[in-house]
């Protein structure tokens, strides 16, 4: 039941531009990521104004675009610096005690790192946004392991976003371009997924931010569905597969498995540097203005490309299906608006080809 609520827009203090995530510690501190103010605030649990820290930039303890969060069981606070393409790491009164990542797409590099979970052990588990995949860190930032690729199989990820871990230590991703939520083990090994596109029960229109209670209860932010859901704990039958079968294990799911996969079967598409025999595809100006004539063109694209532009929390703005050579987008939305400064990703899909993933950054 509703209980209270706190904030408005504005950037004093208590007050929000665009928070994107939240979490709380042992103590009953409660974190919010203030995105596009460049900050954190901490509040107590009745919304009381308690701090803050950060501030615009790349330096210690500064941010560009903060997106994720998550608390340890020592009240460290973990943020994804997703345009710095780093993970900062501050005490639970916002003092800068380190950093792990930077861009790239080798082990341990991000490119726009996401949401942020950890399991029991205090290993880190962080989204990797743009590089289609899921890397695994120990408390102290040193790489392990990294699973995914951009795709639609198994296992494979379009723009994950959130992620979560049951008491099992199964691991829960938003695979928001993919409208789907995957399950794998805490190594990594692919169990189960459900979704799909739509607005129907049990389906979802980008999926991002998850969260796990203490009975293992899911819950999903279906972002342009403008709704919370709710799923029941996973109980995943041991399957068994025979050469018959290649895309669908030979079980039948028990009547009390509430998260029953869908499969899902598309093309693999890796992305890549594209160039097309009319020259390699430009994307500028880039930094771009949302002013009144601000604009982004789009040049050098072949027959019957499709363009998406998404959010960092994965809420597709704009989709098209511009023809040949040129697209300029006016920094609008699909719902006819312009859309607010921050950072953006694109992805540009020609028919048949390798897709081309970017960032777009836009100032006012």
């Amino acid at each position: 039941s509703y209980m209270t609520k706190w904030g408005s827009y504005g950037s004093a203090t208590g007050m929000f531009y665009n928070p994107y995530a939240i979490a709380a510690d042992n103590n009953g501190n409660v974190f919010v990521v203030d995105t596009n103010n460049e900050r954190v605030q901490e509040f107590t649990t009745a919304g009381v104004f308690e701090r803050q820290w950060g501030t615009p930039g790349n330096g210690v303890g500064q941010f560009s675009q903060p997106a994720g969060i998550a608390v340890d069981s020592g009240g460290n606070v973990y943020i994804s610096d997703q345009a710095n393409n780093r993970v900062q790491v501050f005490s639970n009164t916002g003092v800068y005690e380190s950093q792990f990542g930077g861009a790239g797409s080798g082990n341990g590099l991000f490119n726009a790192p996401a949401g942020i979970a950890f399991d029991t052990a205090g290993n880190i588990y962080v989204a990797d946004f743009l590089n289609s995949r899921i890397q695994e860190f120990t408390s102290a930032g040193v790489y392990m392991a990294q699973w995914g690729t951009y795709g639609s199989g198994n296992g494979q990820f379009n723009l994950p976003y959130g992620i979560a871990i049951d008491s099992a230590g199964n691991i829960y991703v938003g695979d928001g371009g993919n409208n789907r939520i995957q399950e794998f083990t805490s190594t990594g090994v692919y169990l189960t997924q459900w979704g799909g596109a739509g607005s129907g029960a049990g389906q979802f229109n980008v999926p991002a931010g998850i969260a796990i209670d203490a009975s293992d209860n899911i819950y999903v932010a279906d972002s342009k569905n403008n709704r919370i859901q709710k799923f029941g704990p996973c109980s995943i039958p041991t399957p068994t597969f025979t050469q018959t079968f290649i895309n669908t294990p030979d079980f039948t799911p028990s009547p009390t498995v509430t998260c029953t996969p869908a499969i899902f079967a598309a093309p693999t598409l890796t992305p890549t540097a594209f160039v097309y025999t009319g020259g390699e595809i430009e994307v500028f100006p880039n930094p771009s203005s949302i002013s009144l004539d601000g604009h982004v063109r789009f040049r050098g694209l072949p027959p019957d490309t499709e363009i998406l532009i998404y959010t960092i929390s994965g809420e597709n703005v704009t989709f098209d299906s511009p023809g040949t050579f040129e697209y300029i987008w006016t920094c609008v939305n699909n719902r006819g608006k312009k859309v607010s400064p921050g950072i953006y990703f694109y992805i540009i899909r020609p028919d048949g080809m390798a897709a081309v993933i970017g960032k777009l950054l836009l100032v006012r």
